[in-house]
Protein backbone atom coordinates (compact mmCIF):
# COMPACT_ATOMS: atom_id res chain seq x y z
CA UNK A 1 0.00 0.00 0.00
CA UNK A 2 1.22 3.40 -0.88
CA UNK A 3 0.65 6.00 1.75
CA UNK A 4 0.21 9.57 0.75
CA UNK A 5 0.38 12.00 3.61
CA UNK A 6 -1.35 15.31 3.20
CA UNK A 7 -0.72 17.92 5.80
CA UNK A 8 -2.91 20.92 6.03
CA UNK A 9 -1.28 23.87 7.82
CA UNK A 10 -4.24 26.08 8.44
CA UNK A 11 -3.48 29.49 9.91
CA UNK A 12 -6.09 31.64 11.43
CA UNK A 13 -6.00 35.18 12.42
CA UNK A 14 -9.09 36.88 13.84
CA UNK A 15 -7.21 40.07 14.61
CA UNK A 16 -6.74 40.79 10.92
CA UNK A 17 -10.48 41.23 10.48
CA UNK A 18 -10.25 44.08 12.90
CA UNK A 19 -7.31 45.46 10.95
CA UNK A 20 -9.34 45.62 7.80
CA UNK A 21 -12.00 47.43 9.74
CA UNK A 22 -8.91 44.38 10.09
CA UNK A 23 -17.94 16.38 -12.84
CA UNK A 24 -16.75 13.87 -17.86
CA UNK A 25 -19.98 15.95 -17.42
CA UNK A 26 -22.19 16.01 -14.35
CA UNK A 27 -20.90 12.95 -12.52
CA UNK A 28 -17.80 12.71 -10.40
CA UNK A 29 -14.66 11.89 -12.31
CA UNK A 30 -13.65 8.26 -11.84
CA UNK A 31 -11.18 5.76 -13.21
CA UNK A 32 -11.14 4.74 -16.84
CA UNK A 33 -11.24 0.97 -17.32
CA UNK A 34 -7.75 1.18 -18.82
CA UNK A 35 -6.31 3.28 -16.01
CA UNK A 36 -4.11 1.68 -13.34
CA UNK A 37 -5.59 1.12 -9.87
CA UNK A 38 -5.72 4.02 -7.52
CA UNK A 39 -3.98 3.37 -4.24
CA UNK A 40 -5.63 4.54 -1.08
CA UNK A 41 -3.90 7.57 0.32
CA UNK A 42 -3.57 9.18 3.67
CA UNK A 43 -3.07 12.82 4.38
CA UNK A 44 -2.61 15.08 7.34
CA UNK A 45 -4.13 18.44 8.08
CA UNK A 46 -2.59 20.65 10.69
CA UNK A 47 -4.54 23.46 12.22
CA UNK A 48 -4.36 25.77 15.18
CA UNK A 49 -6.88 26.80 17.75
CA UNK A 50 -6.18 29.27 20.52
CA UNK A 51 -3.22 27.45 22.04
CA UNK A 52 -3.60 23.76 21.25
CA UNK A 53 -2.18 21.91 18.24
CA UNK A 54 -3.81 18.56 17.50
CA UNK A 55 -3.93 16.05 14.67
CA UNK A 56 -6.03 13.10 13.53
CA UNK A 57 -5.22 10.14 11.35
CA UNK A 58 -7.11 7.67 9.15
CA UNK A 59 -5.64 4.97 6.92
CA UNK A 60 -7.19 2.74 4.21
CA UNK A 61 -5.58 -0.49 3.04
CA UNK A 62 -7.70 -1.45 0.03
CA UNK A 63 -6.82 -0.42 -3.50
CA UNK A 64 -9.55 0.97 -5.74
CA UNK A 65 -9.89 -0.84 -9.09
CA UNK A 66 -12.01 0.21 -12.07
CA UNK A 67 -14.15 -2.38 -13.82
CA UNK A 68 -16.57 -2.21 -16.80
CA UNK A 69 -19.71 -3.85 -18.16
CA UNK A 70 -20.58 -2.60 -21.65
CA UNK A 71 -19.13 -0.18 -24.16
CA UNK A 72 -21.64 2.45 -23.08
CA UNK A 73 -21.26 2.16 -19.37
CA UNK A 74 -18.44 1.78 -16.91
CA UNK A 75 -18.82 0.94 -13.26
CA UNK A 76 -16.08 2.78 -11.41
CA UNK A 77 -14.56 2.86 -7.98
CA UNK A 78 -13.23 6.25 -7.00
CA UNK A 79 -11.81 7.75 -3.89
CA UNK A 80 -12.95 10.61 -1.75
CA UNK A 81 -11.03 12.00 1.20
CA UNK A 82 -12.32 12.01 4.74
CA UNK A 83 -10.66 14.15 7.37
CA UNK A 84 -10.21 13.39 11.00
CA UNK A 85 -8.32 15.12 13.91
CA UNK A 86 -4.69 14.76 16.79
CA UNK A 87 -2.66 17.15 19.36
CA UNK A 88 0.76 18.60 18.51
CA UNK A 89 1.13 21.38 21.08
CA UNK A 90 -0.94 23.41 23.50
CA UNK A 91 1.24 26.48 23.92
CA UNK A 92 1.08 28.58 20.75
CA UNK A 93 -1.34 31.50 20.81
CA UNK A 94 -2.89 33.62 18.07
CA UNK A 95 -1.16 31.99 15.10
CA UNK A 96 -0.90 34.12 11.98
CA UNK A 97 0.94 31.98 9.44
CA UNK A 98 2.45 28.52 9.11
CA UNK A 99 4.46 26.53 6.57
CA UNK A 100 5.81 22.98 6.24
CA UNK A 101 9.46 22.54 5.32
CA UNK A 102 12.28 20.12 6.08
CA UNK A 103 14.23 22.73 7.97
CA UNK A 104 16.88 20.40 9.37
CA UNK A 105 17.25 18.31 6.18
CA UNK A 106 16.61 15.02 8.00
CA UNK A 107 14.09 13.71 5.47
CA UNK A 108 10.84 14.68 7.20
CA UNK A 109 8.77 17.84 7.15
CA UNK A 110 8.90 20.26 10.03
CA UNK A 111 6.50 23.09 10.81
CA UNK A 112 7.29 26.79 11.05
CA UNK A 113 4.72 29.09 12.59
CA UNK A 114 4.45 32.74 13.54
CA UNK A 115 1.96 34.61 15.66
CA UNK A 116 0.66 38.14 15.85
CA UNK A 117 0.94 38.91 19.52
CA UNK A 118 2.51 42.15 20.60
CA UNK A 119 5.17 39.80 21.94
CA UNK A 120 5.36 37.45 18.96
CA UNK A 121 7.65 34.62 17.96
CA UNK A 122 8.88 32.52 15.07
CA UNK A 123 8.54 28.89 16.16
CA UNK A 124 9.83 25.64 14.70
CA UNK A 125 8.12 22.33 15.43
CA UNK A 126 10.79 19.74 14.69
CA UNK A 127 9.48 16.42 13.35
CA UNK A 128 11.11 13.28 14.80
CA UNK A 129 10.08 11.26 11.73
CA UNK A 130 6.86 9.96 13.27
CA UNK A 131 4.92 13.25 13.09
CA UNK A 132 5.75 13.92 16.72
CA UNK A 133 6.90 17.47 17.12
CA UNK A 134 9.19 19.32 19.49
CA UNK A 135 8.94 23.09 19.56
CA UNK A 136 12.05 25.23 19.20
CA UNK A 137 11.81 29.01 19.40
CA UNK A 138 13.83 30.60 16.60
CA UNK A 139 13.07 34.20 17.50
CA UNK A 140 10.86 35.84 20.10
CA UNK A 141 9.99 39.27 21.50
CA UNK A 142 8.85 40.54 18.10
CA UNK A 143 5.80 42.70 17.51
CA UNK A 144 3.09 41.05 15.40
CA UNK A 145 4.77 38.71 12.94
CA UNK A 146 2.39 38.35 10.04
CA UNK A 147 4.04 36.03 7.52
CA UNK A 148 6.91 33.56 7.12
CA UNK A 149 8.38 31.78 4.08
CA UNK A 150 11.29 29.35 3.70
CA UNK A 151 13.88 28.75 0.98
CA UNK A 152 17.61 28.39 0.54
CA UNK A 153 18.09 32.10 0.04
CA UNK A 154 21.90 32.17 0.03
CA UNK A 155 22.38 28.90 -1.89
CA UNK A 156 24.35 27.13 0.85
CA UNK A 157 22.12 24.01 0.97
CA UNK A 158 20.41 25.12 4.18
CA UNK A 159 16.80 26.32 4.44
CA UNK A 160 16.56 29.95 5.52
CA UNK A 161 13.54 31.96 6.65
CA UNK A 162 12.13 35.36 5.73
CA UNK A 163 9.52 36.95 7.99
CA UNK A 164 7.29 40.02 7.83
CA UNK A 165 7.22 41.75 11.22
CA UNK A 166 4.13 43.85 10.72
CA UNK A 167 4.24 45.66 14.04
CA UNK A 168 7.80 46.86 13.49
CA UNK A 169 7.65 47.75 9.76
CA UNK A 170 10.47 45.28 9.33
CA UNK A 171 11.41 42.38 7.03
CA UNK A 172 13.81 39.86 8.56
CA UNK A 173 16.09 37.38 6.82
CA UNK A 174 17.13 34.52 9.11
CA UNK A 175 20.13 32.69 7.68
CA UNK A 176 20.26 29.03 8.68
CA UNK A 177 23.74 27.89 9.63
CA UNK A 178 24.81 24.25 9.38
CA UNK A 179 23.47 23.44 12.85
CA UNK A 180 20.04 25.14 12.50
CA UNK A 181 20.99 28.20 14.42
CA UNK A 182 19.99 31.40 12.71
CA UNK A 183 21.85 34.59 11.98
CA UNK A 184 19.45 37.52 11.80
CA UNK A 185 19.70 40.17 9.10
CA UNK A 186 17.31 43.04 8.44
CA UNK A 187 16.21 43.38 4.82
CA UNK A 188 14.21 46.56 5.43
CA UNK A 189 13.51 48.52 8.60
CA UNK A 190 11.04 51.01 7.12
CA UNK A 191 8.55 49.08 4.98
CA UNK A 192 5.18 50.12 6.36
CA UNK A 193 2.96 47.23 7.44
CA UNK A 194 4.77 44.25 5.86
CA UNK A 195 2.09 41.61 5.46
CA UNK A 196 2.82 38.71 3.11
CA UNK A 197 6.17 37.43 1.94
CA UNK A 198 7.01 35.50 -1.22
CA UNK A 199 10.50 34.25 -2.11
CA UNK A 200 11.14 34.03 -5.86
CA UNK A 201 13.94 34.80 -8.33
CA UNK A 202 12.35 37.96 -9.71
CA UNK A 203 15.14 38.99 -12.09
CA UNK A 204 16.21 35.47 -13.14
CA UNK A 205 19.82 35.89 -12.04
CA UNK A 206 19.97 32.68 -10.03
CA UNK A 207 19.51 34.41 -6.67
CA UNK A 208 16.29 34.26 -4.68
CA UNK A 209 14.71 37.66 -4.10
CA UNK A 210 11.97 38.75 -1.72
CA UNK A 211 8.50 40.07 -2.53
CA UNK A 212 6.33 41.73 0.10
CA UNK A 213 2.95 43.48 0.26
CA UNK A 214 2.29 46.40 2.59
CA UNK A 215 -0.78 46.76 4.79
CA UNK A 216 -0.92 50.25 6.27
CA UNK A 217 -3.37 50.44 9.16
CA UNK A 218 -3.42 54.23 8.85
CA UNK A 219 -5.01 54.00 5.39
CA UNK A 220 -2.08 55.51 3.55
CA UNK A 221 -1.19 53.99 0.21
CA UNK A 222 0.91 50.88 0.74
CA UNK A 223 3.58 49.38 -1.43
CA UNK A 224 4.09 46.19 -3.42
CA UNK A 225 7.85 45.81 -3.68
CA UNK A 226 10.69 43.39 -4.26
CA UNK A 227 14.16 43.29 -2.78
CA UNK A 228 16.98 42.21 -5.06
CA UNK A 229 19.49 39.71 -3.70
CA UNK A 230 23.02 40.64 -4.82
CA UNK A 231 24.34 37.10 -4.27
CA UNK A 232 27.11 38.22 -1.93
CA UNK A 233 27.86 37.11 1.61
CA UNK A 234 26.36 38.60 3.59
CA UNK A 235 23.56 39.35 1.14
CA UNK A 236 22.92 42.93 0.16
CA UNK A 237 19.31 43.84 -0.55
CA UNK A 238 18.09 46.54 -2.96
CA UNK A 239 14.44 47.56 -2.84
CA UNK A 240 12.44 48.02 -6.08
CA UNK A 241 8.91 49.43 -6.04
CA UNK A 242 6.32 47.62 -8.19
CA UNK A 243 3.22 49.60 -7.23
CA UNK A 244 1.71 51.80 -4.54
CA UNK A 245 -1.87 51.82 -5.89
CA UNK A 246 -3.38 49.96 -2.90
CA UNK A 247 -4.06 51.41 0.53
CA UNK A 248 -3.96 48.02 2.19
CA UNK A 249 -2.49 45.06 0.34
CA UNK A 250 -2.68 41.78 2.27
CA UNK A 251 -1.17 39.48 -0.37
CA UNK A 252 1.45 39.22 -3.09
CA UNK A 253 2.40 36.19 -5.20
CA UNK A 254 5.06 35.78 -7.87
CA UNK A 255 4.41 33.58 -10.92
CA UNK A 256 4.88 33.57 -14.71
CA UNK A 257 1.35 34.55 -15.69
CA UNK A 258 1.88 35.03 -19.45
CA UNK A 259 4.22 32.12 -20.19
CA UNK A 260 7.15 34.24 -21.36
CA UNK A 261 9.61 32.75 -18.86
CA UNK A 262 9.92 35.70 -16.53
CA UNK A 263 8.34 36.29 -13.15
CA UNK A 264 5.18 38.38 -13.03
CA UNK A 265 3.41 39.46 -9.88
CA UNK A 266 -0.19 39.31 -8.66
CA UNK A 267 -1.49 41.23 -5.66
CA UNK A 268 -4.71 42.60 -4.22
CA UNK A 269 -6.00 45.70 -2.48
CA UNK A 270 -8.40 45.03 0.37
CA UNK A 271 -9.88 48.51 0.57
CA UNK A 272 -9.74 49.01 -3.21
CA UNK A 273 -11.57 45.70 -3.80
CA UNK A 274 -9.11 45.05 -6.62
CA UNK A 275 -6.93 42.29 -8.05
CA UNK A 276 -4.11 43.24 -10.40
CA UNK A 277 -1.26 41.47 -12.09
CA UNK A 278 1.96 43.13 -13.12
CA UNK A 279 3.59 41.98 -16.35
CA UNK A 280 7.36 41.72 -16.26
CA UNK A 281 8.95 42.74 -19.57
CA UNK A 282 12.03 40.67 -18.77
CA UNK A 283 13.95 43.60 -17.36
CA UNK A 284 11.79 43.95 -14.25
CA UNK A 285 9.76 46.81 -15.67
CA UNK A 286 6.23 46.00 -14.59
CA UNK A 287 3.02 46.91 -16.45
CA UNK A 288 -0.16 46.62 -14.43
CA UNK A 289 -3.30 44.83 -15.64
CA UNK A 290 -6.61 44.75 -13.75
CA UNK A 291 -8.20 41.35 -13.10
CA UNK A 292 -11.18 42.44 -11.00
CA UNK A 293 -12.29 45.60 -9.20
CA UNK A 294 -15.54 44.27 -7.76
CA UNK A 295 -14.43 41.75 -5.14
CA UNK A 296 -15.15 43.32 -1.76
CA UNK A 297 -12.43 43.09 0.83
CA UNK A 298 -10.15 40.83 -1.21
CA UNK A 299 -7.59 39.21 1.03
CA UNK A 300 -5.70 36.40 -0.76
CA UNK A 301 -4.63 35.78 -4.35
CA UNK A 302 -2.72 32.68 -5.44
CA UNK A 303 -1.70 31.61 -8.95
CA UNK A 304 -2.31 27.96 -9.91
CA UNK A 305 -3.20 26.17 -13.15
CA UNK A 306 -6.64 25.12 -11.91
CA UNK A 307 -7.93 23.62 -15.19
CA UNK A 308 -4.57 22.13 -16.22
CA UNK A 309 -4.59 23.87 -19.59
CA UNK A 310 -1.03 25.08 -19.31
CA UNK A 311 -1.56 28.65 -18.13
CA UNK A 312 -1.84 30.20 -14.72
CA UNK A 313 -5.24 30.97 -13.26
CA UNK A 314 -5.92 32.98 -10.11
CA UNK A 315 -7.61 31.84 -6.89
CA UNK A 316 -9.10 34.54 -4.69
CA UNK A 317 -10.66 34.83 -1.24
CA UNK A 318 -12.36 37.99 0.01
CA UNK A 319 -12.89 38.22 3.75
CA UNK A 320 -15.21 41.19 4.14
CA UNK A 321 -17.29 40.28 1.07
CA UNK A 322 -17.34 36.57 2.02
CA UNK A 323 -16.58 35.70 -1.59
CA UNK A 324 -14.36 33.08 -3.18
CA UNK A 325 -13.69 32.76 -6.89
CA UNK A 326 -11.24 31.46 -9.44
CA UNK A 327 -10.26 33.43 -12.49
CA UNK A 328 -9.70 31.37 -15.63
CA UNK A 329 -6.85 32.50 -17.80
CA UNK A 330 -7.91 32.12 -21.45
CA UNK A 331 -4.29 31.92 -22.54
CA UNK A 332 -4.12 35.59 -23.43
CA UNK A 333 -4.26 36.77 -19.83
CA UNK A 334 -7.91 37.67 -20.05
CA UNK A 335 -9.39 36.34 -16.84
CA UNK A 336 -12.91 34.87 -16.66
CA UNK A 337 -14.35 35.00 -13.15
CA UNK A 338 -16.00 31.85 -11.77
CA UNK A 339 -17.67 32.54 -8.45
CA UNK A 340 -17.81 29.72 -5.92
CA UNK A 341 -20.49 31.34 -3.83
CA UNK A 342 -20.83 32.57 -0.30
CA UNK A 343 -18.04 31.60 2.11
CA UNK A 344 -18.37 33.63 5.32
CA UNK A 345 -15.23 35.52 6.16
CA UNK A 346 -13.25 33.92 3.32
CA UNK A 347 -9.53 34.22 3.91
CA UNK A 348 -7.89 31.54 1.78
CA UNK A 349 -8.37 29.52 -1.42
CA UNK A 350 -5.80 27.24 -3.03
CA UNK A 351 -5.72 24.13 -5.26
CA UNK A 352 -4.31 20.61 -5.21
CA UNK A 353 -5.54 17.10 -6.09
CA UNK A 354 -7.09 16.00 -2.80
CA UNK A 355 -8.92 12.90 -4.07
CA UNK A 356 -6.13 11.56 -6.29
CA UNK A 357 -8.21 11.56 -9.49
CA UNK A 358 -5.83 13.60 -11.63
CA UNK A 359 -7.47 17.01 -11.45
CA UNK A 360 -7.12 19.91 -9.08
CA UNK A 361 -9.56 20.34 -6.24
CA UNK A 362 -9.85 23.49 -4.19
CA UNK A 363 -9.58 23.99 -0.45
CA UNK A 364 -10.29 27.06 1.60
CA UNK A 365 -10.42 28.68 4.98
CA UNK A 366 -12.81 31.23 6.39
CA UNK A 367 -13.54 33.09 9.59
CA UNK A 368 -17.18 31.99 9.54
CA UNK A 369 -18.16 29.20 11.92
CA UNK A 370 -17.25 25.68 10.73
CA UNK A 371 -16.11 26.94 7.35
CA UNK A 372 -13.11 24.82 6.66
CA UNK A 373 -13.98 23.30 3.29
CA UNK A 374 -12.80 21.70 0.06
CA UNK A 375 -14.34 21.74 -3.38
CA UNK A 376 -14.21 18.50 -5.37
CA UNK A 377 -13.35 18.92 -9.02
CA UNK A 378 -15.27 16.31 -11.06
CA UNK A 379 -13.00 17.01 -14.02
CA UNK A 380 -14.66 20.04 -15.62
CA UNK A 381 -14.21 22.60 -12.86
CA UNK A 382 -17.87 22.37 -11.76
CA UNK A 383 -16.78 22.28 -8.15
CA UNK A 384 -18.73 20.44 -5.44
CA UNK A 385 -18.31 21.78 -1.93
CA UNK A 386 -17.60 19.54 1.07
CA UNK A 387 -17.23 20.84 4.61
CA UNK A 388 -14.64 19.32 6.89
CA UNK A 389 -16.18 17.56 9.86
CA UNK A 390 -14.37 19.67 12.39
CA UNK A 391 -14.94 22.05 15.25
CA UNK A 392 -13.29 24.98 13.50
CA UNK A 393 -14.93 28.30 14.07
CA UNK A 394 -12.38 30.50 12.35
CA UNK A 395 -9.49 29.80 10.02
CA UNK A 396 -6.91 31.64 7.98
CA UNK A 397 -4.59 29.90 5.50
CA UNK A 398 -4.06 26.56 3.79
CA UNK A 399 -0.64 25.62 2.39
CA UNK A 400 0.18 22.54 0.27
CA UNK A 401 3.25 20.52 1.26
CA UNK A 402 4.53 16.92 1.39
CA UNK A 403 4.99 15.42 4.82
CA UNK A 404 6.11 11.80 4.59
CA UNK A 405 8.74 11.64 1.83
CA UNK A 406 7.49 8.19 0.76
CA UNK A 407 8.01 8.79 -2.97
CA UNK A 408 4.31 8.73 -3.81
CA UNK A 409 3.77 9.93 -7.35
CA UNK A 410 1.29 12.64 -6.41
CA UNK A 411 1.99 13.78 -2.85
CA UNK A 412 -0.26 16.40 -1.37
CA UNK A 413 -0.21 18.00 2.02
CA UNK A 414 -2.27 20.77 3.48
CA UNK A 415 -1.27 22.50 6.66
CA UNK A 416 -3.46 24.87 8.63
CA UNK A 417 -3.37 27.15 11.61
CA UNK A 418 -6.64 28.01 13.33
CA UNK A 419 -7.06 30.99 15.63
CA UNK A 420 -8.23 28.82 18.49
CA UNK A 421 -6.21 25.60 18.04
CA UNK A 422 -3.39 24.27 15.85
CA UNK A 423 -4.39 20.85 14.51
CA UNK A 424 -2.94 18.12 12.32
CA UNK A 425 -5.46 16.21 10.18
CA UNK A 426 -4.91 12.93 8.37
CA UNK A 427 -7.03 12.25 5.30
CA UNK A 428 -8.07 8.72 4.35
CA UNK A 429 -9.54 8.15 0.90
CA UNK A 430 -13.09 6.79 1.09
CA UNK A 431 -14.40 4.31 -1.50
CA UNK A 432 -17.52 5.16 -3.51
CA UNK A 433 -18.95 3.44 -6.59
CA UNK A 434 -20.75 5.09 -9.48
CA UNK A 435 -21.59 4.59 -13.18
CA UNK A 436 -20.13 6.70 -15.95
CA UNK A 437 -21.26 7.04 -19.54
CA UNK A 438 -18.47 5.96 -21.87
Amino acid sequence: MKILLTVLLFAMFFGHYLEAQDIKQNSSKGLNIDDPPVTKSDSVLMAQEYKRIHWEMMEKNQTGIAYGSTDNEKSTLFTQPEFTQHVVTSSFTKGADVIAVDLDKDGDMDIIGVNSFTSAEIGWWQNNGFNEFTKITIRDNLTKVRSVRAADVNDDQHIDLVAAVHGENKILYLENTDDETFLEYTVDTNFVGPHTIDIKDVNDDGNLDILCSGFDNNFHNSEIAWWENDGLSPIGWTKHLISDRFQQSPFVFGEDMDGDNDLDVIACGELNNEIYWWENDGDENFTEHMVDNLITGIHTVIAKDVDLDGDMDILAAACIGSQIAWYENNGSQEFIKHSLGYFPGALWLDATDLDNDGDRDLFGAAMGASHLAWWENPGNQQFIKHNFNSTFTQAFCVVPAMMDNDNDTDPKVLCMIHYITVTLYLTGLMETSLKLAA
